[in-house]
C-alpha cells in the first residue's frame, strides 16, 4: 500500500467531509503536446484496465502512432491518498482549515488568516484520508447524471423538475480546466478515482 497527496478545493474538501464526494476526475498526462489521444487496442486485449498500467497513444501531426506506457499517478487500488488543502496555523501551530468556513476573528483569532495554497500542506497537517477503491479511464463526457452527483456536485440547475448534476459538472470542469486548454468540448481522457474516506 503507497500513500500519496491528492489536491481539492475548499468546496470538494467540504464535499468529501459531507459525504457527498466519492469520485474525482483528473486529466490523463504524458500525451504528445500536438496529438489527439487515443486508447490503444493494448487496451481492449489485456486487464490492464485496473491500473496497473494503461497504454495510451497519440497520433502526431503527420499521422504516424507513438505509444505511451503511463501508470496512473493517483495510485492503484487500495492505495491512499493523503488531502492537501487551503489552510494555516497559528502560533501553537494548530491548523485551521479554509473549507470549515466561518470567521477566525469569531474563533478567538486576533486577524483573519492569509490563507496558504493546499499545494504546501505538509502530511502532518492533512486531515482527510481516501482509500482508492477503484480505478478507471474514460473521455469526460462520459460522466453519468450518478457519476457527476458522486463528484460531490451541488446543483446550479434541474431541467423540467429534474436535477441536472451533469450539466452543473459540465460548468464546473470548464471553470477548473478551460484556461488549461482542457474544456468540456475538447472531450479529454481522465483518470477517475473512486474513493471511501478512512474514519
Amino acid at each position: 500500500m503507497k500513500e500519496k497527496p491528492i489536491l481539492f478545493n475548499a468546496e470538494m474538501v467540504r464535499a468529501i467531509l459531507e459525504g457527498r464526494k466519492t469520485q474525482t476526475r483528473r486529466i490523463v498526462k504524458g500525451i504528445g503536446k500536438n496529438g489527439k489521444q487515443y486508447w490503444t487496442d493494448l487496451i481492449q486485449d489485456t486487464e490492464i484496465i485496473n491500473n496497473k498500467e494503461i497504454s495510451l497513444g497519440f497520433e502526431d501531426e503527420n499521422g504516424d502512432w507513438h505509444k505511451t506506457e503511463s501508470a496512473c499517478p493517483y495510485g492503484q487500488i487500495g492505495d491512499r491518498l493523503w488531502v492537501r488543502e487551503t489552510f494555516n496555523t497559528d502560533w501553537c501551530d494548530n491548523v485551521i482549515y479554509k473549507a470549515d468556513g466561518g470567521s477566525a476573528i469569531d474563533a478567538g483569532y486576533s486577524k483573519e488568516p492569509k490563507w496558504k495554497p493546499s499545494i504546501f500542506m505538509n502530511r502532518k497537517y492533512s486531515r482527510i484520508n481516501l482509500e482508492i477503491t477503484n480505478i478507471r479511464v474514460e473521455r469526460v463526457q462520459e460522466i453519468s447524471e450518478e457519476d457527476a452527483k458522486a463528484e460531490g456536485i451541488e446543483l446550479s440547475c434541474a431541467l423540467y423538475g429534474y436535477p441536472c448534476y451533469k450539466k452543473t459538472f459540465h460548468e464546473l470542469w470548464d471553470s477548473i480546466n478551460k484556461k488549461r486548454g482542457y474544456s468540456w468540448d475538447s472531450n479529454p481522457w481522465v483518470w477517475v478515482v473512486e474513493f471511501k474516506r478512512q474514519k
